[in-house]
Formats: C-alpha cells, structure tokens, sequence
C-alpha cells in the first residue's frame, strides 16, 4: 500500500515575514497556533506521565506550559505533550531548554533533536519537498526553530565556522529568510574576516539597504585595514539610520547598561538606536573583535 503523504500547510500570508529580523521571534519564544485559543483551566494535578493522561488539545498544552508557575509544572505539561506526539519539535526544544545543566550538553541535545527532526520530516515526505519554503510551511517550522537555537548556541560556544555552516543550511532550507539568518551570516564573517561570503551574501539579497548589512560590512573593511571601504559603509549606514552618531559614542565607552535601556518592549523600530542596540547585544563576541571601531567611527563622523 502505498504511504499517505502527509498534509502540507503553506503560509500565504506571514505575519512574521515581514519583519525580516532574527530578533521579533526567537524559536524559544514562539508557537503557531490557531487564532483564538482558549483559556486554560486550573492547574489539575495530572498523575505520572503514562497515567491517566488527560485529553489536552495541542494549543490548550502550549498555553498552559505558558501559564504554568513552576519548571516542574511546565515540564509536566510538555511530558503529556509529548506522549501525545513524540515528534512535537516545539516540545522537545522546550523540554532541552527548562532542563539545561550544561553548555556543551545541551549543544549535543540540539543536535540530536535535529536528527530526529529530519528522519521525522523524511518519514513524512516533506523534508525534500519542501526544500526552501521551510518557513512558509507551518509542518517544517519547528524544524527551523531548533536550527535557529542550534545556530545560537554555537555562537554562544565561539564556534563560529559551525555557526557558519549552520547559517548557509537554514538559508538552504530557507530561501526567502524569514528568519533573518543574512544579518547573522553578515556578522560571521565580519568577524571571521571572510570578504567573499560577506559579499557573496550582500549581492543575493540586491546590495540591501539595511542597518545590519551596512554595520557588519563596516566593521569587516575596518578588522581589514581597508579604512576607505570601512568609511563608505559607515556612510551609507549614517544615511539610512540617524542614530549612528548616538550609538557609536555609547558603544564606544562599551556601555552595555545604557544600550540595553534603549531596546523597545516589543522588538524594534528598523534603523533606529533600538536596532542598533539589539545587534550590539546580538552580536556581541563581534564588537569583542574590533574594541576600536566604535570610537574610531565615531571620530570619522566628527570630521564630516
């Protein structure tokens, strides 16, 4: 008999599209639901996972993990989540991450997550099938949202070769980059001084505009010793947000305090002080890099 292929969700309309930035959704803080769900019920007293499990809809599990007081409660819920769907992705990213005990181990977890991810999508005939349109297809987001912690998580570590061979995959199972996973690339390889691929990138996504493309190129010509390259970079980003001046005189006294009091409660307003502070903070092992540039840019704006 021949296999059902399974069902296949498209987004025709993405609300998180269009943000283009890895910083409105991290895969942690986010769940495709249906737009109205119920309010959760009191906490009952549920017995041992296996036992008596309640009936529980997969978004009323999502809101009462999100409602729950405790980490025992909340990895309660995602026990019966999971007994219900051993393959719920979102779940078992959950699950790593209220358990996490060590760096290295957790890396490890996410790795095998992965896997079991990919078979799970094989076994279903979606993975090759929807190759490029990861995001755009509700089935094969989760996969993406433990990429997305993966690729975190090695930054974190200071793999950043590994970081950048995870960034080209998601671009690969992502074409459209929802996820924003060009301006990680972009921050890579200024870091790893990587000329080609910044470029390479650059060019694919038509030598866009952007506070993070501009940033990240600036500081890879700088981390170069191209000084003139560096300065047209820092131009063009002076153009296109007005708060580079304010910014790079903070950055510069490398006050962490003082940026982190200028992010906005939900995200960020696009090339203002508030995006530049998220990158700052995003990407931080970068300015690490090149502790001169902010108060090197920051004179070469005064000359202007």
């Amino acid at each position: 008999m021949a296999k059902k292929k399974a069902k296949i969700t498209v987004v025709t309309k993405d609300n998180n599209a269009e943000t283009d930035s890895p910083f409105f959704m991290l895969p942690e803080e986010s769940r495709d639901k249906e737009p109205a769900v119920p309010q959760a019920e009191p906490e009952p007293d549920y017995k041992a996972p296996g036992a008596d499990v309640p009936d529980i809809s997969d978004d009323d599990i999502f809101d009462l993990i999100e409602q729950a007081k405790s980490k025992k409660k909340k990895l309660e819920y995602i026990e019966i989540g999971l007994l219900a769907d051993p393959n719920d992705l979102d779940l078992a990213l959950m699950k790593i991450q209220l358990t996490k005990k060590d760096e290295i181990q957790y890396l490890q977890d996410l790795e095998g997550l992965l896997k079991q991810g990919e078979g799970y999508l094989r076994s279903e005939e979606l993975f090759d099938e929807v190759m490029g349109e990861f995001w755009l297809v509700l089935e094969t987001r989760p996969y993406m949202r433990v990429y997305h912690a993966y690729l975190t998580a090695l930054m974190e570590n200071g793999m950043m070769l590994a970081a950048m061979a995870a960034c080209r995959r998601m671009l690969e199972l992502c074409r459209n980059d929802n996820l924003g996973i060009r301006y990680y690339w972009m921050h890579l390889c200024a870091y790893l001084m990587d000329e080609t691929a910044a470029l390479t990138i650059f060019k694919e996504h038509g030598c866009e505009c952007d506070t993070q493309m501009y940033l990240p190129l600036s500081m890879l010509y700088f981390k170069l010793g191209k000084f003139e390259t560096a300065q047209k970079y820092l131009k063009h980003l002076t153009e296109i947000n007005k708060d580079t001046k304010k910014f790079l005189s903070i950055a510069a006294k490398n006050d962490v305090y003082s940026l982190i009091r200028e992010l906005g409660p939900y995200g960020f307003r696009v090339n203002s002080i508030e995006e530049l502070a998220q990158e700052f903070l995003a990407f931080r092992f970068l300015f690490i890099s090149a502790p001169n540039y902010a108060a090197w840019a920051g004179k070469v704006l005064k000359r202007k």
